[in-house]
C-alpha cells in the first residue's frame, strides 16, 4: 500500500506512550521498512530529540537514508512525554529542552554529510545520500520551536490545530526566513490523527492546502484492522481527490 497509494510512512518515536501501552522502536520499524519499500520516503513523526540525543540521532538518520538509498526524513520535536523522559532522568523545563532541541538541531546538521561530498577534516560525521543531509522537519505549534523550525529545520509538520492557526504559523515562519534571508528550501507538512470521514478529510486538507500545506500525515488510530482499513478508504475515497 505504502508504494501505491502514499508516498510516505511516518512513524512516531515514543520509548514509552503510556504504562500500559508497548510500542515498537520508532528506527527498528523504519529499517525494516526500507527493505519492504522502495519508493516511499521514511522516517519519524516526531522524535523527541533531548531524549535520543543529536549524536545517536544523527547515527539513526545516516543509516537510514543509506538502507533505504535516500528516503529518510527526521522529524524531531522538543518532547513532551514526561513519563518517557523520567525513565532516564532527563526531564527538565520547556525552556530547556527548546534550547537541547535548537542546539541538537545544529548538531546533527553538521555530523551529517552526504557521500561524495568531500571529507570533513578532524571531525567526525556521517555520511548519508540525500545532499546536503535528509530533511530535516520540526513538529511543533509553541513559539519558540516555530522559531527554531523557521531558523534551522527544513519543514514544519505540526499536529491536529485549525486551519486558520496553521495559516497564521505558516505566515510567521515564512516572515521568519524572509527576515533572516534563508533561502533553503522548506516544506510544510501537518499531522492529523483520529478517525475521520473521507469528506471531512478533503474539506480538512482542502482548507491546509489554501494555507500553503504541501504534505499530509494521517494517524486514523485503532487497532490494526480498524486502522489499516482506514487507510485503504483515505487511498480510495480521499487521495483521488487531490491527484
Amino acid at each position: 500500500m505504502a508504494d501505491s497509494y502514499y508516498n510516505s510512512v511516518l512513524t512516531w518515536d515514543h520509548i514509552l506512550y503510556s504504562h500500559n501501552n508497548q510500542t515498537l522502536d520508532a528506527f527498528s520499524v523504519l529499517f525494516y521498512l526500507a527493505g519492504l519499500t522502495k519508493t516511499a520516503k521514511l522516517g519519524t513523526c516526531v522524535t523527541p530529540l533531548p531524549l535520543r540525543g543529536p549524536v545517536n540521532t544523527a547515527k539513526l538518520i545516516s543509516s537510514l537514508d543509506m538502507i533505504s538509498n535516500g528516503r529518510a526524513i527526521l522529524g524531531i520535536g522538543a518532547g513532551w512525554h514526561k513519563n518517557e523522559f523520567d525513565l532516564f532522568g532527563l526531564w527538565t523545563s520547556t525552556k530547556d529542552r527548546v534550547r537541547a532541541t535548537r542546539e541538537g538541531i545544529t548538531t546533527i546538521s553538521s555530523l551529517l554529510k552526504a557521500v561524495g561530498s568531500g571529507r570533513i577534516k578532524n571531525r567526525p560525521h556521517f555520511e548519508c545520500i540525500q545532499s546536503p543531509h535528509p530533511p530535516i522537519w520540526v513538529g511543533t505549534k509553541r513559539p519558540f520551536m516555530i522559531k527554531v523550525a523557521a531558523s534551522l529545520a527544513d519543514g514544519w509538520i505540526p499536529s491536529n490545530i485549525e486551519s486558520d492557526e496553521y495559516h497564521l504559523l505558516a505566515d510567521r515562519i515564512r516572515s521568519i526566513r524572509k527576515a533572516k534571508k534563508i533561502e533553503r528550501n522548506f516544506s510544510f507538512g501537518y499531522h492529523m490523527s483520529g478517525s475521520r470521514t473521507p469528506s471531512s478529510y478533503i474539506k480538512k486538507i482542502d482548507d491546509l492546502e489554501k494555507a500553503g500545506c504541501e504534505f499530509i500525515a494521517i494517524y486514523p488510530g485503532g487497532d490494526q484492522e480498524n486502522y489499516l482499513a482506514s487507510l485503504g478508504t483515505f487511498a480510495k475515497d480521499v487521495i483521488p481527490c487531490f491527484s
